[in-house]
């Protein structure tokens, strides 16, 4: 082992590290100590460098499985993990006790992920942007530790990046051409606050819960100060001046977390302190603060704390931001009142601050070109992301220049761009959305994303434009001059003054409410003629354009909300609470405005009676051809539910002509593209009746009707509604009745293939299963055992039906699988194949076809391609040319002769599994 070592360090070739190799665990001539939190790396390259080596070419040779490298890339400032079979090969060629190394290196411990490598020692390569931050160690210390000038890069903890011995901050620096770019560490022995910090930081971990997220997030926060510049802000440039030799831009970039790092530590003390938390949940109440204006007394607190009174008005005044976004998280998850959340702590990527890596890359001087880190990870659409808001706040200016705010309903579109769905979109990013795009869209409305609900901000800029029109609120005299609904509202508003948010009392107080004028408010005095007039008049002009007044509930006439008010009307009627002179002017409109039957039906009946009324042929025979496909539809639907129907209902059919014997020739139409429930039951029936069961196929077409394609919608309405109900299905009972397992709990791939096998077997057969299932087909005999294997896993109905077969829990614990020949196997194929060459001419089978449940389509693929490997018999290929002489062609199937054996007839469609 010697003589290897000694010819890697004059000659580090190729050919040497096979030797190497042949040693797993052979003792390396040098003894080399890690440091304390050093990097597995970084380790690995100081002792590689003994040997003149590399990381990579010592790493490769340790660990290389089956002679083929595993390790692609090594930066200086990545990492490196190992498998246990590596680790003690490395801990061996080190000579260290392998729990020595996982206590020195936070990452030796580390499982690499082995799906991807061989057996045997394997590594696994971590870049810098998927660990925790790095950066060379203490210059002085390494080189006690080390004996030489070497440099070792460690893991930075946030509470360990000041040498308390000799009074340096290490610094998280990026790595250009395998060395460390930029300064390595900051003196700061003319800062003593940033050592006690560190002092103060490790307490507070050791003391409070959550400290670390607290940190976190604080260091989030003194970052975006530190970008603000604030002109009152004179410590940190007075900190950066003595710890930041000269005025080097790399030097003041890489000082950033270094200067506000006391302050930092302070706000982690005080995110951190359950007391802030409560005071803050009492400040706020039960509103979500919108600024940090809504909370003073947080604001007050964290000023006195950082001992900068005038940060309090700076931040009075701050909608958006890592502090805005954890106020705003503390108060919706309680945190004083339950224990604390990490939703509290997540800093969401638009408000994480730059590393000070990728800032010093961008800064760096070496040279004329900055140096260049690994890319940041970004979505592939940011790109696309940063043009669609630019696109959506061209539009959002437009819509507040038109309507003086930014409360678009979702439906709301301009030029063909959904405004209001877009704006509704960037409500849902929240706290979360990128400071700079909510500083675009506060500048264009302050309130576009209120705390409260959009309803109440819509209405109140309706006021606001009342105001600006010149008319005057006046809440003592009932608010004369406004509507009847803006007036009621406004009411209300001053009756809840004391509990709405503090932002809503501000702009009530714009528009002249305040508390005073609020306690004195007078109710709105309400003219019920006037608002009936009013109604009965919508009411008139709906009924002109629509012929009824059956209007669905969101139905709106003129702005005036016809459908509410309708419907209201219609359960005071039912009730008997209704006034006769209203519900005679209504019944004058619309004899039939208020049917003892659902008003669904009676808005289809009028659709169908326009239809017949424009001269459209009633033919029920044909299906209802001549109508529209939903107007067809619900015609089919009532010809079958005729009996059952209300006199009044079929006074109204026969009127269009639709009497009960002609409603007992109607037919469906198998072309509809909208089925109803009764269509779909008529052509299931009829199936069910031919072939005995509705386990079919999605692809099955039964008299031009998509049969399989409605059945599968219908299963998974029946297993969806079966989750969010406790209530069955209200169609269930239909399809039950014919056929019980339409939706087995089990599936439909295992339903259909027992009815494919029990279509192979006689009645009262002899199954056999302790002799393998002698007599049944090859399939058969295989799907039977497989059954017999997981028997004590099956439903008890599918027991019960494999009993129906003949196989019983007996028979099914002493069953031999089935033991088919080759040649056994491929008569069976042959023979499938004959049959089906007989149904349709030629042996053009897809892939996924079934002949009575034998996978004929797979089959045919794999004698095709032995063929085409010459590895299938003459015999056997003979065989298949006598059955079709073109059954492999040279060229391959022709895909047009496979689709059309997808258009199959029922009878054909039934072998489809």
């Amino acid at each position: 082992m010697t003589q290897a070592t000694s010819g890697q360090q004059v000659q580090p070739c190729e050919r040497e590290q096979p030797e190497l190799l042949g040693h797993r665990e052979a003792l390396g001539a040098v003894r080399v100590a890690p440091l304390h939190g050093e990097t597995t790396l970084s380790y690995l390259s100081r002792v590689a460098s003994r040997y003149r080596l590399t990381a990579k070419e010592l790493i490769g040779a340790l660990v290389d499985v089956g002679r083929r490298p595993n390790l692609f890339t090594v930066r200086p400032d990545g990492e490196v993990v190992f498998n246990t079979e590596a680790r003690t090969v490395v801990a061996a060629f080190c000579r260290m006790p392998e729990e020595h190394l996982r206590h020195a290196l936070p990452a030796w411990g580390r499982e690499v992920p082995s799906s991807r490598l061989g057996s045997g020692p394997a590594a696994w390569v971590r870049t810098a942007a998927t660990i925790l931050p790095t950066g060379p160690g203490c210059r002085t210390c390494t080189a006690k530790a080390t004996q030489g000038p070497e440099e070792a890069r460690l893991y930075l903890l946030p509470h360990a990046r000041v040498c308390v011995k000799h009074q340096c901050w290490m610094l998280e620096t990026p790595v250009a051409d395998e060395a460390t770019a930029g300064p390595g560490q900051l003196d700061v022995r003319h800062v003593p606050q940033i050592a006690a910090a560190q002092r103060r930081h490790a307490r507070l971990l050791r003391r409070t819960p959550h400290a670390g997220e607290a940190f976190a997030v604080a260091q989030a926060v003194t970052a975006s100060w530190g970008d603000e510049a604030w002109p009152e802000e004179t410590i940190w440039p007075d900190r950066l001046r003595s710890t930041a030799l000269g005025n080097d831009l790399a030097w003041r970039v890489a000082a950033r977390d270094a200067v506000t790092y006391p302050e930092a530590v302070t706000l982690a003390t005080a995110l951190a302190d359950a007391g802030v938390q409560q005071q803050l949940l009492d400040e706020a109440g039960w509103h979500q603060p919108h600024s940090l204006a809504d909370v003073p007394r947080l604001v007050g607190e964290l000023a006195r704390r950082l001992e900068r009174p005038w940060i309090a008005g700076r931040l009075a005044a701050v909608t958006t931001g890592p502090l805005n976004a954890w106020v705003r998280a503390c108060v919706r998850s309680q945190a004083g009142h339950k224990p604390k959340t990490r939703n509290m702590w997540r800093i969401s990527p638009p408000h994480r601050p730059t590393p000070v890596s990728q800032l010093l890359a961008q800064s760096s001087n070496r040279g004329e070109t900055p140096v260049q880190t690994e890319p940041a990870s970004l979505p592939d659409s940011a790109e696309d992301a940063a043009r669609g808001f630019a696109r959506g706040l061209r539009h959002a200016r437009a819509y507040a220049a038109e309507h003086g705010h930014l409360c678009a309903p979702n439906t709301v579109q301009m030029e063909g761009f959904a405004i209001g769905l877009w704006l509704a979109n960037q409500r849902s990013a929240g706290p979360e959305l990128a400071p700079d795009r909510a500083a675009a869209l506060d500048t264009l409305d302050p309130w576009w994303n209120p705390p409260w609900n959009l309803w109440w901000q819509r209405i109140y800029h309706r006021a606001k434009a009342l105001v600006k029109a010149g008319q005057p609120l006046t809440p003592e005299h009932g608010f004369p001059g406004t509507t009847e609904n803006l007036g009621t509202w406004l009411y209300e508003q001053c009756t809840t003054y004391s509990s709405l948010h503090p932002g809503q009392q501000r702009l009530l107080a714009d528009l002249g409410i305040t508390q005073e004028r609020a306690r004195g408010a007078a109710p709105r005095r309400r003219d019920i003629k006037a608002a009936r007039r009013t109604a009965l008049d919508h009411a008139r002009a709906y009924a002109g354009e629509h012929g009824h007044l059956c209007a669905p509930t969101s139905a709106r006439q003129d702005g005036f909300a016809i459908g509410k008010w309708l419907h209201s009307q219609r359960v005071r009627a039912r009730r008997g609470q209704l006034d006769p002179a209203l519900n005679q002017a209504l019944t004058g409109i619309d004899s039939w405005w208020s049917p003892p039957w659902p008003t669904d039906w009676q808005r289809e009946h009028h659709h169908a009676h326009a239809a017949v009324a424009a001269g459209t042929l009633l033919d029920p025979e044909a299906g209802f051809r001549n109508f529209d496909d939903r107007i067809a539809q619900w015609l089919y639907a009532q010809c079958v539910n005729y009996t059952a129907l209300q006199p009044g209902q079929q006074h109204l059919l026969a009127r269009l002509g639709l009497t009960e014997p002609v409603a007992d020739t109607a037919v469906p139409d198998p072309a509809t593209r909208h089925p109803a429930m009764e269509t779909g039951l008529h052509y299931a029936r009829t199936w069910a009746a031919q072939h005995g069961a509705l386990d079919i196929p999605h692809t099955v077409r039964h008299s031009g009707f998509p049969l399989g394609r409605w059945l599968a919608r219908q299963r998974h309405q029946a297993n969806l509604h079966r989750e969010l109900f406790d209530t069955p299905w209200p169609h269930e009972e239909h399809l039950a009745r014919i056929d019980p397992y339409w939706n087995p709990p089990w599936g439909m791939k295992w339903q259909r293939r027992y009815q494919a096998a029990r279509t192979q077997l006689t009645l009262g057969q002899n199954l056999a299963p302790e002799e393998g299932f002698p007599g049944t087909p090859d399939w058969t005999g295989q799907w039977l055992y497989s059954q017999c294997a997981v028997y004590d896993d099956l439903h008890p109905r599918q027991q019960h039906l494999l009993a129906d077969l003949g196989l019983t829990a007996e028979g099914a614990h002493t069953a031999l699988p089935r033991r088919n020949t080759q040649a056994a196997s491929f008569a069976a194929g042959l023979t499938h194949a004959r049959a089906w060459a007989q149904e349709h001419g030629n042996l053009t089978v897809p892939e996924p076809a079934r002949h009575d449940g034998y996978r004929l389509g797979t089959w045919l693929r794999t004698q095709r391609r032995r063929a085409s490997r010459g590895k299938l018999p003459t015999g056997r290929i003979k065989a298949l040319e006598a059955i079709d002489p073109h059954w492999n062609p040279a060229g391959g199937l022709n895909r047009s002769g496979i689709g059309g054996l997808y258009a199959l007839t029922p009878a054909a469609g039934r072998g489809w599994c």
